[in-house]
């Protein structure tokens, strides 16, 4: 088990499992990390200590001792436990995957058993060969007349998860007495509670080894290889009785007998690395099209699995429809403040793009897949880069992009050249971007790679096999392949060693195009109301995951943000200069990633323009005015509707009758911000060309 808790919030009883893979603890070679507080514990089989001991070699290997003294060994143990010259063998845990769904507890994760939580095991007696502490009775090559003795497995729990004996009281946390039954002291008097390396008990002849376990050098601030006073005040109290001549010391010769040996002196790490950075987005995915928002039709497992190993937003927000979306990516700002109003309109010229600040600090940027930004609708086409829209004129490298979308078998422009591409459009570019990735990893560069699929927009052109799998729908077949590439991606990134320092986002465009009468052929936006183009929920909440492994616990926020928030927080994450700032609309996320943010400081603002675009004002069609609790919409000019959309995600209640005060507020605010937006399209903020 851990410390990290679901949504951390220990109150949920749900905390996530260490050694199954779905949460990165920094572990190392030996399955252990150093706490803050100095203490150095493992949460599986030390392997790097078992091979230093001479490997597990199906032996009967001691690896020291439990805090309530009873012996700790690798997994090999005799068949018969009584009897030391059976054979050996790997010995199985009798605890087991719990099947079906977790309860559907308020606070709770949810979602059906796959390991992630330590509550999703359960222990079937006689089901395996340890009892319900991982242990059992027997003879070992110490203890000829028996002892119980605990086992460390290859599957859960790994490690003992509870005492067959009274561990030292200096292991209990607070004041909450140890639990267990009488356990034993080490034979020779070993302190209680120290394990090997730990090192407990006395070296074998001839072992000339250090002393010091990772815990006393990580204590041993100055290097010494002694513990002064100082040092030893930090340690827990179990290492304080140690000090046998009571002079406030702490030598390795008391701490284990056996010669001190220098260690190197420690060396600067430098600054951090900077984090590479991709973005991921679908095209005209709904809200309700991943598995883990309640999809049956087909299963999303890459997309669920980025769920639930990075941060997952249940109100993520694109624009009502796919170029909109696509200038807010690139600029931070509503796209109604450059006169992108509608699918196929051109970002304008001076406007300053992520891609372009990422490029001026040093990453390698390279563009993949779906455009759509240089004006040119109808299907996807390639961009020579004489296109002063092109992807490489604002601010990449490299591209293997098309105008808009693409399917199977389609012709891409490498940096504005035709090439064709054979396979599924979603994997032909998913290729394409982890050959650039790997160049900029074999060159340790870090980079900015935006991956824009196709799929699922119309018109549908899966694979034959992703069609049958999807029972006959193409919008979902091609989902399938979307999330497959997902796959792919993650799994090119495992393999380069890269993938804990890599942010990758993921999101869809706009909500799906969804239609009543044929639910499988624009999949669904679960109950939401409205569809793509709507300033319902429908038209705008869509998938939303950031995962980042070194600096992101796993986690679900309800905290409203959207693509508008991905340029302020990278311009943050990277302190990027910007030469000419104007008026964003996003935020820097940085302090949700953090766990440090409570609530949106500032609402979001939605407009689907119509009329006249030179005359715009705030009646210039549809808008929306979305914070954290409630959402105020305007469907019409002079028509208010309000809804808690905190609580009513489905607005069906409009309350605007019962809150007239909340309607005032957020109407002048949105008119304000409206305004500002206008300002902006007449030229006000726009940086010189």
């Amino acid at each position: 088990g851990t410390a990290e808790t679901w949504n951390n919030d220990p109150r949920s009883g749900w905390r996530y499992e260490a050694a199954t893979g779905f949460l990165n603890l920094g572990l190392d070679e030996h399955n252990a990390h150093v706490q803050p507080n100095g203490s150095y514990h493992y949460h599986a089989l030390p392997t790097g200590l078992v091979e230093r001991l001479g490997g597990d070699g199906k032996m009967m290997r001691h690896l020291g001792w439990a805090a309530d003294g009873f012996p700790i060994y690798s997994a090999w143990a005799h068949v018969e436990a009584k009897e030391s010259k059976s054979e050996l063998r790997q010995m199985k845990p009798g605890y087991r995957l719990k099947q079906g769904a977790r309860p559907d507890q308020e606070g709770g994760p949810g979602g059906n058993y796959d390991g992630r939580f330590t509550q999703d095991f359960e222990f079937v007696k006689d089901s395996g060969d340890l009892d319900e502490c991982n242990g059992r009775s027997g003879v070992t090559p110490e203890f000829p007349d028996g002892t119980y003795y605990y086992c460390l497995t290859a599957e859960f729990p790994f490690v003992p998860r509870m005492w067959r004996g009274t561990p030292d009281p200096s292991f209990n946390k607070g004041d909450r007495p140890p639990g267990g039954g009488p356990g034993r002291m080490a034979p020779g008097g070993a302190p209680r509670g120290i394990t090997e390396d730990g090192l407990g008990g006395p070296p074998p002849p001839g072992d000339d080894r250090p002393r010091f376990s990772p815990l006393m050098q990580a204590l041993d601030a100055d290097g010494n290889h002694l513990l002064d006073a100082g040092e030893i005040k930090n340690a827990p109290d179990v290492l304080k009785k140690l000090d046998l001549n009571g002079d406030g010391e702490l030598t390795p010769n008391e701490y284990h007998p056996g010669p001190p040996v220098a260690l190197p002196a420690p060396t600067d790490p430098g600054p951090a690395p900077r984090p590479n950075i991709i973005l991921c987005m679908t095209d005209d995915q709904g809200w309700g099209d991943v598995s883990y928002n309640g999809l049956t039709k087909i299963k999303t497992p890459n997309m669920d699995a980025m769920a639930a190993a990075g941060l997952r937003f249940n109100r993520f927000y694109a624009q009502q429809s796919c170029t909109p979306t696509r200038a807010s990516v690139m600029t931070g700002r509503h796209p109604n403040r450059m006169g992108v109003f509608w699918p196929g309109m051109p970002l304008r010229k001076n406007e300053t793009t992520i891609a372009q600040l990422v490029k001026q600090s040093g990453y390698a940027t390279g563009h993949f897949g779906k455009w759509h930004l240089n004006g040119v609708a109808g299907p996807g086409k390639v961009m020579p880069d004489s296109d002063p829209l092109a992807p490489r004129n604002v601010g990449f490298h490299e591209s293997f992009s098309v105008t808009n979308y693409f399917e199977t078998d389609w012709t891409f422009g490498r940096n504005g050249v035709p090439e064709k591409a054979s396979g599924d459009g979603s994997e032909v570019i998913v290729g394409e971007a982890l050959k650039f990735i790997g160049a900029a990893a074999e060159k340790k560069t870090p980079f900015f790679a935006v991956v824009w699929f196709g799929s699922p927009h119309v018109p549908h052109a899966p694979l034959p096999a992703d069609l049958t799998a999807a029972g006959g729908s193409g919008y979902y077949g091609e989902l399938i392949a979307v999330d497959r590439s997902l796959g792919t991606l993650r799994a090119g990134l495992r393999k380069l060693g890269i993938a804990d320092n890599t942010m990758l986002w993921f999101s869809s465009d706009n909500g799906g195009w969804h239609d009543p009468k044929k639910p499988d052929a624009h999949g669904t936006n679960a109950n939401l109301r409205g569809r793509k183009g709507d300033m319902w929920e429908g038209g705008i909440r869509v998938p939303g995951i950031i995962e980042w492994p070194a600096r992101i616990k796993p986690a679900v926020t309800d905290i409203p943000a959207g693509v508008v928030d991905i340029f302020p927080t990278l311009v943050d994450l990277l302190q990027l200069k910007v030469e000419h700032p104007v008026p964003l609309d996003g935020i820097s996320l940085l302090p949700l990633l953090d766990g440090k943010l409570k609530a949106r400081p500032q609402p979001l603002g939605f407009w689907q323009f119509a009329g006249d675009q030179k005359n715009l004002t705030p009646n210039s069609g549809p808008s929306a005015w979305n914070d954290n609790q409630y959402k105020l919409v305007k469907p019409k000019p002079g028509a208010w509707e309000l809804y808690d959309i905190a609580a009513d995600r489905t607005e069906q209640t409009n309350i605007a009758a019962e809150h007239p005060e909340v309607v005032a507020r957020m109407k002048a605010e949105m008119e304000t911000w409206q305004q500002s937006v206008i300002r902006s399209y007449n030229g006000a903020d726009a940086a010189p060309q």
